[in-house]
């Protein structure tokens, strides 16, 4: 005897301009094994932004069957974000003290790989996946106000996106 379990999807989740899809159950393993599975799939990794989305569409109606399947496995597991920080102290060079976020960051042999001088070519050439920001933002507890209003918040997130999460 043979049983199949597919992959479910849910469609239509609000996010920009459009909607997304997201398939579940996701892959497991490690965030660089993960990666590679939905790669292979050719899907395309979630990046914080699209994350921020799926979640609050969740929350504004929890009892539906996907959403409540979304909030069970963020109350329980977790979900990967692909969008990675490389953090660049304080020095004389153009950009420093702060931190450059990127979506869908390089993965080399299951390992996330971000290059410095790379990643500064891409802000220098305005790469939207591309994002600095300087040390100084509020870190640990805030209120939603103050989250929406957080620059790394927002660089990581974008604008919709922190308004979603807070």
């Amino acid at each position: 005897m043979n049983k199949k379990v597919g992959k479910s999807y849910l469609n239509e989740v609000p996010h920009g301009e459009g909607t997304l899809t997201f398939q579940y159950p996701s892959f497991k393993g490690t965030y660089g094994k993960v990666a590679e599975l939905i790669d292979s799939e050719g899907l395309k990794r979630p990046t914080s932004p699209e994350v921020a989305s799926l979640v609050y569409d969740a929350w504004k109606n929890p009892n539906g069957e996907g959403e409540s399947e979304i909030l069970k496995i963020l109350k329980n597991d977790w979900f990967w974000e692909f969008t990675g920080n490389f953090y660049l102290p304080k020095s004389n060079e153009e950009v420093n003290n702060g931190v450059i976020i990127v979506h869908n960051p390089d993965i080399k042999n299951g390992v996330l790989s971000m290059d410095k001088s790379s990643l500064i070519k891409r802000l220098n050439e305005n790469d939207s996946d591309v994002k600095f920001v300087p040390f100084g933002y509020k870190t640990e507890t805030q209120t939603p106000n103050e989250l929406e209003k957080n620059s790394y918040i927002i660089a990581r997130y974008g604008k919709e996106g922190a308004e979603k999460i807070a």
